[in-house]
């Protein structure tokens, strides 16, 4: 990655990350004062569903999208396959979140194991650039 693309992606992600803030704001003013007018009213009970499924949602579109950023300036295969495994694993999350029951910790624990393993994959491939063999360049000496 370039330096300029860098420096534009980091921007790019810097303005995602603020908009993600005013929208978790934002969401959980809602959330709550839903939940308070409930509360009053006789009808409110606490639920993971009250702030988590909104929050999920947009996170996963924030996820989709940096993803999406990241396709455009990275050619780097080991980071790409990473952080889509990683999306694949919030959305699991957010159908967790929605889910009943016992299919709920079964997705939960799907989600984590899948992301445990993105991790130790991509740890077992990766060659950090230090370690690379550059024996095809030619040293200054052999010219």
């Amino acid at each position: 990655m370039e330096v300029e693309d860098l420096k534009t992606y980091v921007k790019s992600k810097r303005i995602i990350a603020q908009l993600l803030l005013f929208t978790y704001l934002v969401i959980a003013v809602l959330a709550f004062s839903s939940w308070t007018i409930g509360v009053y009213n006789g009808l409110g009970d606490a639920d993971r569903k009250i702030f988590f499924l909104d929050f999920f949602t947009v996170l996963i579109l924030a996820d989709i999208l940096i993803l999406l950023m990241f396709y455009r300036y990275s050619d780097d295969f080991n980071a790409l396959a990473r952080n889509t495994g990683f999306v694949l694993a919030t959305v699991i999350l957010r159908v967790a979140i929605g889910a009943p029951g016992v299919s709920a910790l079964v997705l939960f624990m799907v989600s984590g194991l899948l992301g445990i393993a993105i991790l130790r994959i991509t740890q077992h491939f990766y060659t950090p650039p230090s370690e690379m063999n550059f024996s095809y360049r030619k040293e200054k000496n052999d010219l």
